[in-house]
């Protein structure tokens, strides 16, 4: 399963993914047991777990949603794909930690961090933590515009720049449309805040 969103074997291990054949679901007061591919969520540096991601498989329902967390009630935690160093200098920020892993494997840029946000306006907790990233480019997913201007004023326009792709940035990978050129070129490209609204 894993091999098909993308992650090959060797990073597989060393994400420490998973698979939980039973995840206990509760929506609606009914308690369903589904499988979901597991991602522990660390701190870089240290590489203390702070939570255990669910991305649930085969819900019954439409509305039970993709995500549950291991541990209930703490604040939202991001993924950072490069583990070993703190979160500074180049940064690429997308939705998610699928797309983090797919898109920091893709890019293959050493030096550059890439963070999975847990949500699209969960940055809002978090934003402390990117002080000494320098500079930030960020990627949504495409419905998410207002999200990214949001995200970017708060950062502080001018060390942050805004890439667009026309879907998911882990899917046009997949896909074959974008490879580690194509994200290079696309950082190369990418603009400050006041050109995206113009």
């Amino acid at each position: 399963l894993w091999n098909q969103c993308g992650i090959p074997e060797y990073w597989q291990d060393f994400w420490m993914l998973g698979y939980n054949q039973f995840t206990e679901v509760w929506h609606r007061k009914e308690k369903f047991l589904l499988p979901s591919l597991t991602i522990p969520i660390f701190e870089p540096v240290t590489c203390g777990i702070v939570n255990i991601k669910h991305r649930l498989l085969n819900a019954p329902l439409p509305d039970i949603g993709t995500y549950r967390q291991e541990k209930h009630g703490i604040p939202a935690a991001m993924f950072t794909a490069d583990l070993e160093h703190p979160l500074a200098g180049a940064t690429l920020i997308v939705e998610g930690e699928k797309k983090a892993m797919v898109t920091y494997l893709t890019a293959d840029l050493p030096g550059l961090q890439v963070v999975g946000l847990p949500g699209k306006t969960s940055w809002r907790s978090l934003i402390d933590k990117f002080t000494d990233c320098d500079p930030v480019y960020i990627c949504m997913d495409p419905d998410a515009d207002e999200a990214a201007r949001e995200l970017a004023v708060a950062l502080g326009e001018e060390r942050v720049r805004l890439m667009r792709v026309g879907e998911k940035i882990d899917d046009a990978i997949i896909d074959g449309l974008l490879d580690g050129h194509d994200i290079k070129r696309m950082m190369k490209d990418a603009i400050k805040l006041r050109w995206w609204l113009s």
